[in-house]
């Protein structure tokens, strides 16, 4: 928002009502008008039982079209973006005459396969099921989803896996959101000791935590010296713990709780290269680490991969042993390039800190800023 306030935008932001303290007491966001909406108190009371979130959102999503209605009519609007990030099965309900709407990012997560939910055992299985046949029922079912996207002009993904039902409109446009820690040193690189990698994210199934400690087993039993470093809270943090021990590679796997900025910034200045088999969205953690020279190991035709790009190697989304071997070999291949200390080791990282720069939340907000006008 800072970065499109000095492109001369004036900015309306309607959040809920948590969120919007916050925002209103940020001094870099001052002249930023924002809105706190919640729908009937019944909806609410129903997110927080933590089985009434598709209704609380849905009827989010109507109340906050009524609204918009209502501040159109007090300051109009040229343009309004809808944010949706995780849910690419809900519509939104804004229609506004003459204004321009875009909507996104929005990030298909998959189902995961159950070599992603093994911590989590039946438990995962059937949420995922669930999860599937709920989405399928959006978006064949759900007539207000169709409305919502006859009624956007642009609609952006934030990775190559775009449902049908939003492919087929032709208004789907790729885009990268980044970001990035600022002040963060850029990583030596020493040759010297083990190769370090770093896990940053919630100890929950879709950021691959499992699956980064298996890849580290599987490098190791390569004859590459790694070591992994995962930084994060979350409900499988205890049970990452004993995969760890039960895979025998305890000793070379560090746990960390959830860090301020500070240490964070710290912790990526010591790392070699970022592991990050999540399949979710375009996480921020990625442009962080490129931003410290990191190259990237992750799961191609994600969201991971769509913001680094060729500052990153990719495994191919594989069975579980293909999917682990593969990132393996990527690993081991950066543990001799860093050995060697040669040109390949410096173009890679050099190339980390350019793809970060195009991450940057200036290069995004003038890449939105073009949405906007086109």
């Amino acid at each position: 928002m800072k970065a499109l306030q000095g492109q001369g935008y004036e900015i309306t932001v309607v959040t809920r009502p948590n969120n919007a303290v916050h925002l209103q007491a940020d001094e870099d966001l001052a002249g930023v008008r924002v809105v706190g909406y919640d729908p009937p108190r019944a909806f609410t009371k129903l997110k927080r039982n933590g089985r009434g979130i598709i209704a609380f959102y849905y009827a989010w999503q109507v109340g906050v079209g009524r609204l918009l209605r209502r501040l159109h009519k007090e300051r109009s609007f040229d343009v309004v973006h809808q944010y949706n990030f995780h849910t690419d099965w809900a519509p939104h309900f804004i229609k506004l005459e003459d204004v321009r709407v875009v909507w996104g990012p929005i990030c298909h997560q998959p189902m995961l396969p159950p070599s992603y939910v093994r911590l989590e055992r039946t438990r995962g299985l059937v949420r995922e099921a669930a999860k599937a046949i709920t989405k399928r029922v959006f978006w064949h079912l759900d007539p207000n989803l169709r409305r919502a996207i006859s009624a956007t002009d642009v609609i952006l993904f934030a990775n190559s896996d775009v449902p049908s039902v939003f492919r087929k409109s032709g208004k789907v446009q790729f885009q990268t959101f980044g970001g990035g820690l600022a002040g963060q040193k850029v990583s030596s690189g020493d040759a010297a000791g083990p190769l370090r990698l770093l896990h940053v994210g919630r100890s929950v199934s879709i950021k691959g935590g499992a699956v980064a400690l298996e890849t580290v087993r599987a490098t190791r039993l390569q004859g590459a010296d790694a070591s992994l470093t995962m930084v994060g809270d979350g409900p499988l943090r205890s049970r990452l713990e004993r995969h760890a021990a039960s895979l025998g590679i305890a000793d070379h796997v560090r746990f960390i709780p959830w860090l301020d900025q500070a240490a964070l910034r710290h912790l990526y200045a010591e790392a070699d290269v970022f592991l990050y088999p999540s399949l979710a969205n375009q996480d921020g953690v990625v442009a962080e680490a490129l931003a410290a020279g990191l190259p990237v190991v992750g799961v191609a035709g994600t969201g991971t991969e769509a913001m680094a790009a060729d500052a990153g190697l990719w495994a191919p989304r594989r069975p579980h042993g293909d999917l682990v071997a593969g990132m393996a070999e990527k690993i081991a291949t950066l543990a001799e390039e860093r050995h060697a200390a040669g040109e390949a080791w410096s173009r890679r990282r050099h190339r980390a800190i350019e793809r970060s720069r195009q991450l940057s939340w200036g290069a995004t907000a003038s890449a939105i800023a073009k949405r906007y006008a086109n």
